[in-house]
């Protein structure tokens, strides 16, 4: 190899040389990056739990009696608020434009405990759960109302308590009466439950002489979810009258009463379907978007909170959080 060669191989080895120095020190700088932005939002986690611990109006009397009442097994729960000496804050109470309302509805779809096998976790609710919600509720100072209580304060003013709060049931199970229904019993609770119409009578679902019984308690007012819990979104103008329309027709024969509240079923309308509900003759509509402040002008898309698996603690907090 004469001297030339020789020059070229040794240009060529300090090119690779400093090509992988910039290589590795690149690769360093993004692993580095990213080492401190994770740390960046570890700080922040660990600053929002210790400002959600220690807020100006805390849930508990110090963060070691929250994480005890969150974290009881489910088999201790109907004793949670007589065993931890508990210190709810204040309901909160915002100002509001004319014509709003601060009216929290909390969405439920089973309440019984969760099969081994299902993709629906999000929709079950094991009934001791559900107590510990409704007993912190109520203790915290809410009031229950119905959907159709909540429609006719829109319209037309008419009262409603201190503190309102209404909790929904989606689809009609089986569950709500032998399960939901004594523990509302209990607590005085009132509740609206949107029934596929269709489905009655069917394994897991409630019967017609139990929608008669619950619609005759004064508790429960019974609501329609249509015929067959079609997606309306997708459905051609006769079938979607046909499931709004009908679903109503059908319910209010079965209790004797006026049906006046109506759920789109998967939470999926358009604004034709708001449309035909209101041409149906129905108070209000019930949608899965998420908030507290109802309104005439969402009446055909009332806000609802999905309850899922919090406590009763935790979904007061979350009620109460800005």
């Amino acid at each position: 190899m004469n001297y030339r060669n020789e020059k070229s191989v040794y240009k060529l080895l300090v090119l690779f040389i400093v090509l992988a120095a910039i290589i590795g020190g690149g690769f360093f700088f993004i692993t580095e990056s990213i080492r401190n932005t994770n740390d960046k939002e570890e700080q922040k986690f660990e600053q929002a739990k210790t400002e959600y611990y220690n807020s100006a109006n805390p849930i508990a009397e110090n963060k070691y009696q929250l994480e005890a009442a969150i974290h009881l097994p489910i088999a201790a729960m109907s004793t949670a608020s007589a065993s931890y000496p508990i210190t709810l804050a204040p309901i909160k109470n915002i100002k509001l434009s004319k014509g709003k309302l601060l009216v929290p509805i909390v969405m439920y779809h089973y309440i019984e405990p969760m099969p081994a096998e299902t993709t629906l976790k999000n929709l079950y609710l094991d009934p001791t759960i559900f107590e510990d919600q409704i007993r912190i509720l109520s203790r915290a100072g809410y009031t229950f109302v119905t959907v159709r209580q909540i429609g006719r304060a829109l319209r037309v003013k008419a009262p409603l308590p201190q503190h309102p709060l209404a909790l929904t049931f989606d689809d009609g199970y089986e569950d709500f009466y032998t399960l939901a229904f004594p523990i509302l019993k209990k607590y005085n609770a009132k509740a609206t439950i949107y029934i596929i119409v269709d489905f009655l009578g069917q394994p897991g679902y409630l019967t017609r002489s139990q929608v008669r019984e619950l619609s005759k308690s004064g508790l429960v007012e019974i609501a329609a979810h249509t015929l067959s819990h079609a997606d309306l979104s997708k459905a051609d103008n006769r079938t979607a009258w046909k499931e709004i329309y009908q679903s109503k027709i059908m319910l209010e024969k079965i209790i004797g009463g006026a049906v006046d509240d109506f759920a789109y079923p998967f939470g999926f309308y358009t604004g034709r379907d708001e449309f035909l509900v209101s041409q149906a003759g129905y108070l209000t509509a019930a949608s899965t978007h998420p908030g507290e402040i109802q309104s005439l002008s969402v009446i055909y898309e009332l806000y609802r909170i999905r309850a899922l698996h919090f406590t009763g603690l935790q979904l007061f907090r979350l009620l109460n959080s800005d």
